[in-house]
């Protein structure tokens, strides 16, 4: 395995990245550390890293959030330093947007399409951003547009996600958990989708659907409280984290 160069051990560690699945990134991350011992000033392992490592805020895979945080913003700021392409480019948009820097995250993501107006990952990332400014129509025509450009890609199950979190966001709580319900069975091993889908059962007033769910993610993270929920969310608007989290506080959830 020493034969790999740095490009190598990135590009076999972009599966683990884009699983967003507990041990795909910690096994992605070893290798991406290989090939920044390598080559520290590689762009795409760069990338790579600092969106894992705020995966592992946002998906709760670590006891130590702010180590994370911060080690992933250190590397997002190395890397776009470099000059990256468009899917360089597409994966810092991920990790600067998760680590709340909406308008970096919107310029490099903005850069991407224009160099590739075909990258899914940079639409969808796009229609992340809008979620989180709280803009759902766009997100959703965006999402949309990663969709049918890539309708296989390992990352549509998280436009689909995206697309339940934008109804959501617009009250349309039945519809948005199909949409997350979708994205599940495509991707059945990202159990943290429950954090959103649950609160839409609950604000749809389908409370048989909302303790399934509830069931499906206490199985997956048993300890797992209302709090850690709040630490971890992806920078939802305000109002709307507020409303997941009432949500999950009274489909039981511990405080």
């Amino acid at each position: 395995a020493n034969c790999l160069n740095a490009h190598d051990l990135a590009r076999r560690a972009m599966p683990g990245v884009l699983s967003l699945e507990a041990g795909g990134n910690a096994c992605a991350l070893e290798m991406l550390d290989r090939a920044m011992d390598q080559d520290p000033d590689h762009p795409l392992a760069i990338a790579l890293a600092a969106w894992a490592h705020v995966q592992r805020v946002v998906y709760h895979f670590t006891h130590a959030p702010l180590q994370e945080r911060a080690r992933s913003l250190e590397l997002a700021h190395r890397a776009r330093a470099l000059c990256g392409d468009a899917t360089v480019l597409a994966v810092l948009g991920n990790a600067l947007s998760l680590l709340n820097e909406f308008d970096t995250a919107d310029l490099v993501t903005r850069r991407a399409l224009a160099m590739d107006g075909g990258s899914a990952w940079a639409w969808s990332r796009s229609g992340w951003i809008d979620v989180y400014k709280g803009d759902p129509q766009s997100a959703i025509e965006r999402f949309k547009i990663a969709l049918d450009l890539a309708p296989h890609d390992p990352l549509a199950f998280n436009s689909m996600v995206g697309i339940g979190c934008a109804l959501f966001t617009s009250g349309q709580y039945a519809e948005g958990a199909q949409w997350q319900e979708r994205a599940l069975a495509e991707h059945p091993s990202a159990s943290w989708v429950h954090r959103t889908m649950c609160p839409a059962y609950v604000l749809a007033g389908q409370g048989p659907q909302a303790r399934r769910s509830l069931g499906a993610l206490r199985q997956q993270y048993p300890d797992l409280t209302v709090s850690e929920v709040e630490r971890g969310m992806p920078p939802l608007p305000p109002s709307q984290c507020d409303l997941v989290v009432g949500a999950l506080h009274e489909a039981g959830l511990p405080a």
